[in-house]
């Protein structure tokens, strides 16, 4: 299932990478350009004979930030050469170690989920396996182990509380009171369950594919009526067709990665987009670019264009492929954008005087995204998407007039002006239903 690939460190991704600027503000991390550098040599086609660790290469960084990105498996299928002594004791160990954990864990959950899905299909209650095991087998076989910790499954709203029951039949437990659950219920997009017995993974029971922190227009019910069916370990399983999964994607990684549209927009330097502080895992970017590569061919990209105007998502979507682009530019990231009508080149950037870009792109504004994107792992909402809230409550005239499905500019002034009490009634009514549940 492994292939060991021999990757080498690649010098700059852009040119503008090089510049003073982005270096003497601190954010330049080297573990973030090197393991963006082991990504790319998958797509690149142009393998060395080594893996050389660049001298000045901080070992103990690059372990952590590997295992932040879900990336240490892909090095523990490297063969990594270190003329510095640049790894810690024990480092090549762990490394290897956590491949073939990866590997281990992905046998145990398609075990889980087989039994999992056999319950769901007795009850009738149709389903699709979200990232996970189903990219692990479908993207990664012949590459590396993807590493994850969960079964993400999508079920339809309306059969949550049969899954559940399913769930519990099958040997597993609801986490959280029964006041968080309300709260998780109305105003979330999951619930977590977690295993009886050790050894087996938690799930995270999903009605809708993104949380309501966005004005997205997503068809749930035409999203489970073309459900596809994939087979792994001897069993059958429920997947979101290809151009739903294409989307999902972009949308989990935008939700993180919820100020990649700022960075962007004042042309930040690529490491940027590689500190774990922005909530960024570079494994995701590589989800999506493996997706295109494999699985891009099957879409009608004139057509999804098309859809993902009218679904509302298409500048978090453009703007994930322009990140995906800027960190793997040998992926077809670059290719799909101008399948959809978008310019390759990235737009003119903005002039990066204002305080708020300044600050976030400096150590200390990193300091403080780590700061809140890891704060008390609980948290429903992370502290940094409440920095987002602006655009939520006062979108871009295009957004504003794809959630309310207008055309008529004028009418803007009157849906600037409606939508704060839009956005104020869906959430009293979200907590009078978990008022009214307790």
């Amino acid at each position: 299932m492994l292939l060991s690939v021999a990757v080498g460190y690649h010098a700059p991704m852009r040119d503008d990478d090089a510049a003073p600027s982005s270096l003497a503000d601190g954010v330049a991390t080297s573990a973030g350009r090197f393991l963006a550098g082991c990504v790319r040599a998958l797509f690149s086609g142009n393998v060395p004979e080594a893996t050389r660790l660049p001298a000045g290469l901080d070992g103990d960084e690059l372990v952590f930030d590997a295992a932040a990105h879900g990336l240490l498996p892909l090095l523990g299928v490297l063969p990594l050469d270190d003329p510095h002594g640049i790894l810690p004791p024990g480092a090549r160990d762990r490394i290897r170690h956590a491949a073939g954990r990866a590997v281990l864990n992905h046998a145990a959950a398609l075990n889980t989920l087989g039994r999992i899905g056999r319950s769901l299909s007795a009850a009738g209650i149709p389903y699709a396996v979200l990232k996970g095991p189903y990219l692990c087998e479908t993207l990664y076989a012949g590459r590396f182990p993807r590493p994850y910790s969960d079964l993400d499954l999508l079920v339809p709203r309306e059969r949550v509380g049969d899954a559940i029951k399913a769930l519990l039949a099958s040997g597993y437990r609801l986490r959280g009171s029964r006041l968080s659950r309300a709260f998780l219920r109305y105003l979330h997009f999951h619930v977590v369950l977690e295993p009886s017995e050790p050894g087996q993974p938690p799930v995270e029971l999903h009605w809708a594919l993104v949380d309501r922190f966005n004005l997205y227009r997503l068809p749930d019910r035409e999203i489970m009526a073309r459900l596809e069916k994939w087979n792994a370990g001897g069993s059958s399983f429920g997947a979101l067709a290809p151009e739903d999964e294409f989307i999902y994607l972009c949308l989990h990684a935008a939700k993180h990665g919820s100020l990649n549209s700022l960075g962007l927009r004042h042309a930040f330097p690529s490491e940027w987009f590689c500190r774990i502080g922005t909530g960024n895992r570079l494994l995701w970017f590589t989800d999506i670019a493996l997706f295109l590569k494999d699985k891009g061919d099957q879409i009608d990209w004139n057509r999804h264009a098309r859809t993902l105007r009218l679904w509302n998502v298409r500048g978090d979507v453009i703007d994930t492929l322009r990140v995906v682009g800027r960190l793997i530019p040998e992926s077809p990231a670059l290719t799909v954008l101008a399948r959809l009508g978008e310019e390759t080149a990235e737009p003119r950037p903005r002039e990066d005087t204002g305080l708020w870009a300044r600050g976030l792109r400096g150590e200390r504004g990193q300091r403080f995204l780590e700061r809140a994107n890891t704060t008390n792992p609980a948290l429903l909402i992370r502290p940094v998407r409440l920095l987002t809230l602006g655009q939520l409550v006062f979108p871009s005239p295009a957004r504003l007039l794809g959630y309310y499905r207008v055309e008529r500019r004028w009418l803007l002034p009157f849906l600037y002006a409606w939508h704060p009490f839009h956005s104020f009634f869906r959430l009293f009514f979200g907590l009078s239903r978990i008022g009214a549940g307790r």
